[in-house]
């Protein structure tokens, strides 16, 4: 007849109940980490700043139309206008903001379930026909690579990958100053700084 060692079957038992409870409070806590992620990038979306930045450009557009607007901002930033920078201030802050939202997904932060719900389609297709026309313009005057932002939104929510057309392109090209001008890409747009979290991530991406 088999006997049973008994210290070491609580022993087992105790490691069972251990490991069970160790990653249950593991879920757990990356539940809770992952609410209050959303809970904070909910507050800021909602924030008066953002409000802000959303209605300086909704204003701009109606004021500027939809073909011209992209052009006229850049204009405003070739004379140092300071609607131009207001633009340009908005147009960075809501650029910082959708970048963080793909820093934290991709880094494990967001569940792809929550991301579908906020912002979900609506904001973030909003926000492509708002923004990506003056990041564009912002980026080509710096020498730097169009954001990845915009494809990674049109891949989470199954957007048309509708790129920035040819003439738009060439129309910028031709407005940006030429080399050996007194006036640099640098003079254009001297203060258009993103999100570091942002280019950070876009060069790790890379080397990956």
């Amino acid at each position: 007849m088999m006997t049973v060692n008994w210290a070491v079957a609580i022993s087992l038992l105790g490691l069972l109940v251990t490991s069970w409870y160790y990653v249950n409070m593991l879920t757990l806590t990356q539940q809770l980490q992952q609410a209050n992620t959303l809970n904070a990038m909910h507050a800021e979306y909602s924030s008066s700043k953002t409000l802000e930045a959303l209605e300086i450009l909704e204003e701009f557009i109606d004021e500027r139309g939809v073909v011209n607007y992209a052009f006229d901002f850049l204009e405003l930033r070739r004379k140092r206008d300071a609607k131009g920078r207001a633009i340009d201030r908005a147009r960075r802050h809501l650029t910082q903001w959708f970048s963080r939202v793909q820093y934290f997904y991709e880094f494990g932060y967001l569940k792809h379930e929550y991301i579908l719900r906020f912002p979900g389609p609506e904001r973030s297709r909003h926000f492509l026909h708002l923004i990506e026309p003056l990041e564009f313009i912002s980026r080509r005057a710096t020498g730097r690579k169009h954001s990845g932002v915009f494809d990674f939104l049109r891949e989470v929510y199954q957007m048309p990958h509708v790129r920035l057309s040819d003439e738009f392109r060439q129309t910028v090209e031709q407005m940006l100053p030429i080399q050996g001008e007194d006036q640099t890409s640098e003079a254009i747009l001297d203060d258009v700084g993103d999100d570091p979290l942002s280019d950070a991530d876009d060069r790790k991406r890379e080397e990956m």
